[in-house]
């Protein structure tokens, strides 16, 4: 059984759905192993919890 783990900034539900979807998706076809045998465990991080250089990313202007 594949585990899929992500890592990623506070998103919409409707992102993560299409996020799983999509990864379990590719990761079925690869390695051929059914969908159904496919976890994926999203952890979602605030901002002020992720560096990007020498700064925190709640601190970066878009």
């Amino acid at each position: 059984m594949p585990l899929i783990t992500i890592e990623l900034p506070k998103t919409s539900n409707e992102n993560k759905r299409k996020l799983v979807k999509q990864m379990a998706e590719s990761t079925s076809q690869i390695l051929d192993v059914p969908l159904e045998s496919i976890i994926t465990i999203i952890k979602e991080n605030e901002l002020e919890n992720i560096g990007a250089g020498s700064n925190l990313m709640s601190e970066k202007l878009w």
